[in-house]
């Protein structure tokens, strides 16, 4: 059932910060979910304003779009809730690719090393 709340309004200056201090101070590596109503600058935010600052430290950022493949389906005023979901192979697609181009511009920087990589790859 939804909520009648409606959504609470973050200043953008309050969201870059806090999104700054997630990837800068960490301190669990984690996924970090940005969602809320479409149109509002989440996508802007992050690609154009604040992932090319978060890969000049000692670690890296990636960004995936999950609804990337659905987006030629709707029209930007339509509800992605009358969309069918993205197919979970685009969805791993994608997070596969993300984490690939990760994997090679932390090793391209020296952030980690390919045996670091491979025994990572050997715990799965």
């Amino acid at each position: 059932m939804a909520s009648k709340k409606p959504w609470r309004i973050i200043p953008r200056p309050l969201l870059e910060t806090i999104l700054n201090n997630h990837a800068q101070r960490h301190r669990v590596h984690q996924p970090l979910v940005l969602h809320g109503p479409r149109g509002v600058g989440k996508t802007t935010l992050i690609l154009e304003r604040l992932l090319n600052n978060w890969n000049n430290g000692p670690h890296i950022t990636g960004y995936v779009d999950f609804a990337e493949s659905i987006k030629a389906q709707t029209s930007p005023w339509a509800s992605w809730s009358n969309s069918p979901p993205p197919s979970l192979s685009d969805c791993r697609k994608n997070l596969d690719q993300c984490l690939e181009a990760m994997a090679e511009k932390a090793l391209r920087l020296g952030a980690i090393t390919s045996r670091q990589i491979f025994t990572s790859l050997n715990k799965w």
